[in-house]
């Protein structure tokens, strides 16, 4: 099925199509088909179709009635109005002729006052000008490349009929410069605006730049809000006070009467709290321009399962950012010493709501975090160290258990909002976690979300329901996502991986691939899309099938565009994969990423790293036994194996650096030249049996030769120490 060339005009296809386009549109039964996925896919780009979200309507399900098939109600919408927009530095600016002769005249200006004072009522006369100048010189972009292409037409024809006219030779390269330099500025502008920080430059995607920029405006635009009792706000005034109401509401909660002192273990010193209010050097001035993109802007001023029972419990918290109270950090930062004055700096801010591009509303708040600030994901992270703390205090306590391996326990795990507690199943670790999180919220403002947390329970079945019901938490059943990746049981299957490939798919889709040339769609398969797989291969070891779908995804995308359709393949895949100094094109494949990613967990344990991870996998598999001599277990995890299973070719590369050895085993560690004693001597097993490492042979860093030693193992004083 094709779309017919000829049809220019806007055609809508609705029905029940008895197909989806990604797994997770399709609830219960057996997973999607990958197949019919790509099919329905190909069929929906060969026509030209998109999903009604990127248009600027929408599509709502009617009552079902007797039927189990409801019936669509397609919106079109009016064109918004038009409010003032914020200010925003585009870097075109900087190529232009009389930009800085422009913005030196407006910071000229002489104003009297403070230094805070004058700063910010330059910047506001600053932007004033620069709007005004930014319409004169860069408005009405597409007309003005237009007139210079029509112009420079028009002299090229000119100078056909009459080649050797001096005056047209000058006149045509006049005009083609001035169409190059407006064409160029066009694309810079139009490039800033799609934020695109993986194609910085290349040939001319002005078309690419457009697409992803109405994509985003269309994706960021607000048109309707439906309240809590089902009531749909269409009119656009009163869509934005509805809003700025709510985020007012949200930031404004009522703090709780009195905060109770906070203790905290870690203190800032006298020189250190003094030092939050020290003036700014000109040399942190431009340390912190050189750190940002280029274009980035810092502000808002657009200047750039037997046994005993166990459970783990997810914790959600409603509107973590927005939803913590000022009293509440400003406890912990004095219980923590930091200088008064800094922390009435950061208590000061207002809020605006920026609705369709435009500011709305300017408020003060008791509570919340502003999104995007650099020091509020720190503020957060303090707050969130006085839950940690008291559940730390109750697994003292022995309120509330863990999860322990001989020495290892651990109760908690915290990432940023995202918080998961490991618990034995029993009614006073579920009133203790819930006592906790209780108090915790009275004094911060952070409140347990029950419809996004969930308890995953195992081992004693007749137990699971008492501890759910004392916690006040649901039971879930895995597999869950979980900071993007799937939390399950057993081993790593192609169907939990089919959220990834599905992603892959979207990001091909949203990006408009159809209107990146091949090296547009290289950069691209090489910045942003093998990203995707990095996360998921850093965790887990990703089955072959996969690897394949995703390479394929891939490969089909690099030669064909987002039509993901068979096309031919003017060079093997393996040589596209490559260096460039080898004749290949620089990609990475996914199967070395997952290779490397397995080889990375291995060393964290052979080299002794100290992290949660290769902390608990050592005491669980390796207790006294070598990691290069160990066997692999196949009742454990899944991934043991595999991690051992990458021994073999990590020898062929590990080459040891010898200092006192005192951490390096002398039989079984390949500390010479990739191989260890055990496969270059066959050593007797009165001696081998010795647990010997490499510093029994140093004396103050020299090679010194033990009574036990034979002649034929001399080749390990050519082995330098540093």
């Amino acid at each position: 099925m094709n779309a017919d060339p000829g049809q220019s005009t806007p055609w809508l296809v609705g029905g029940d199509f008895n197909e989806v386009r990604y797994s997770d549109e399709k609830a219960g039964g057996r997973p999607p088909n990958i197949r019919r996925l790509h099919r329905f896919n190909l069929c929906l780009e060969r026509c030209h179709l998109r999903d009604i979200s990127v248009l600027e309507a929408y599509v709502r399900n009617l009552p079902e009635s007797l039927s189990d098939h409801a019936a669509l109600k397609l919106f079109a919408t009016p064109p918004l109005l038009s409010y003032p927009k914020l200010f925003k530095f585009f870097n075109a600016w900087l190529a232009h002729d009389a930009f800085m002769s422009t913005l030196e005249g407006a910071w000229g200006i002489v104003i009297e006052g403070s230094a805070m004072f004058r700063l910010a009522k330059k910047l506001q006369h600053t932007m004033r000008i620069l709007k005004r100048w930014n319409l004169e010189h860069f408005g009405l972009a597409q007309d003005r490349l237009q007139l210079a292409k029509e112009a420079l037409c028009a002299f090229q024809a000119s100078l056909h009929l009459n080649p050797l006219n001096p005056n047209l030779i000058a006149a045509e390269s006049l005009a083609r410069e001035t169409y190059s330099r407006t064409l160029k500025l066009e694309e810079e502008v139009i490039r800033q605006k799609a934020r695109l920080d993986w194609l910085q430059s290349g040939d001319r995607c002005t078309k690419f730049f457009y697409a992803q920029f109405a994509g985003r405006k269309a994706n960021n635009t607000l048109r309707t809000v439906i309240l809590p009792d089902d009531t749909e706000l269409m009119e656009q005034w009163k869509v934005q006070n509805y809003t700025v109401d709510y985020f007012k509401s949200l930031l404004n909660k009522e703090a709780f009467s009195m905060i109770p002192p906070i203790q905290s273990s870690r203190r800032l010193s006298v020189e250190e709290s003094e030092s939050l209010c020290a003036p700014v050097s000109e040399e942190e001035i431009l340390d912190t321009l050189r750190q940002m993109k280029s274009d980035g802007s810092p502000g808002p001023d657009g200047f750039t399962k037997s046994g005993k029972g166990r459970a783990a419990v997810k914790i959600d918290l409603c509107k973590a950012f927005g939803s913590i109270r000022w009293p509440f950090i400003q406890a912990i930062l004095e219980a923590m010493g930091f200088n008064r004055q800094w922390i009435q700096w950061i208590e000061s801010p207002r809020f605006s709501v920026l609705i369709n591009g435009s500011p709305f509303g300017f408020f003060e708040s008791s509570s919340g975090l502003r999104q995007g600030d650099p020091i509020s994901p720190l503020l957060f992270v303090l707050g969130m160290e006085i839950l940690l703390q008291r559940l730390d205090e109750a697994l003292q306590r022995g309120s509330i258990g863990a999860f322990t391996k001989h020495s290892n326990a651990i109760s908690h795990l915290l990432f940023a909002d995202d918080l998961i507690i490991f618990s034995p199943i029993n009614l006073i670790s579920g009133r203790a976690i819930k006592r906790i999180l209780s108090s915790f919220a009275e004094i911060s403002g952070l409140e347990l979300n029950i419809g996004k947390s969930v308890a995953f329970c195992g081992g004693r079945e007749n137990l699971h329901q008492h501890f759910i019901n004392e916690i006040g938490i649901p039971q879930g059943q895995l597999p869950v996502t979980y900071l993007g990746l799937p939390l399950f049981t057993g081993a790593l299957t192609s169907g939990l991986c089919l959220p990834l490939i599905d992603k892959l798919r979207r990001r091909l889709q949203r990006w408009h691939g159809h209107l990146l040339s091949f090296a547009g769609r290289l950069e691209l398969a090489k910045t942003v899309l093998s990203s995707l797989q990095l996360y998921w291969t850093s965790a887990f070891a990703l089955p072959s099938s996969t690897i394949k779908a995703m390479e394929k995804v891939i490969r089909a995308f690099l030669w064909r565009g987002p039509t993901l359709k068979r096309s031919l393949h003017h060079v093997n895949w393996a040589t596209v994969c490559l260096p460039k100094e080898e004749g290949g094109l620089g990609l990475k494949r996914i199967r070395d990423w997952s290779m490397a990613a397995l080889g990375a967990r291995f060393w964290e344990m052979a080299a002794g790293q100290s992290s949660l991870w290769a902390n608990w996998m050592s005491i669980r598999y390796l207790l006294k036994k070598g990691i290069w001599t160990i066997k692999a277990s196949h009742s454990g995890s899944w991934i043991w194996p595999k991690i051992i299973a990458s021994r073999s070719w990590i020898k062929q590369h590990v080459r040891y650096i010898i200092y006192s050895g005192s951490q390096v085993q002398l039989w079984t560690d390949p500390w010479i030249n990739g191989a260890s004693l055990d496969d270059l001597l066959s050593p007797p097993t009165s001696i081998r049996s010795q647990p010997l490492i490499v510093a029994s042979l140093l004396v103050n860093g020299i090679w010194t030769k033990p009574p036990w030693w034979e002649p034929g193992w001399d080749m390990v004083w050519a082995i330098l120490v540093r």
